[in-house]
């Protein structure tokens, strides 16, 4: 997966967002951010912990079905989203000439 575009989260979203904890079900925490990554052709809206973390996603067909969903729930516009340097996986790392592996 590569990062694509990513957007500080300000407030409380729209949706509930849920696991399942050894104690039960429980919603996730207010994530700091959310990032837009692409895997295979589709499009993941990734919430974020302010670890880093991922809490929560949703999967989207489009770049843009992802960042309306980042709009329904957290309100962020198209000028809130920047853009972000794709970092290689452990997976791209293997793939490349001289890469390192396991």
């Amino acid at each position: 997966m590569r990062e694509l575009l990513k957007a500080i989260v300000s407030g409380p979203g729209k949706t509930r967002h849920m696991v399942l904890a050894p104690s039960g079900v429980r919603d996730i925490e207010q994530p700091s951010e959310v990032v837009i990554q692409e895997d295979e052709g589709a499009y993941f809206l990734l919430r974020l912990s302010p670890s880093g973390v991922s809490l929560a996603d949703t999967w989207h067909e489009t770049v843009e079905e992802a960042k309306r969903q980042a709009l329904f729930e957290y309100g962020i516009v198209e000028t809130d989203w920047t853009t972000v340097t794709a970092r290689a996986t452990d997976a791209d790392e293997r793939d490349r000439p001289g890469g390192k592996r396991s």
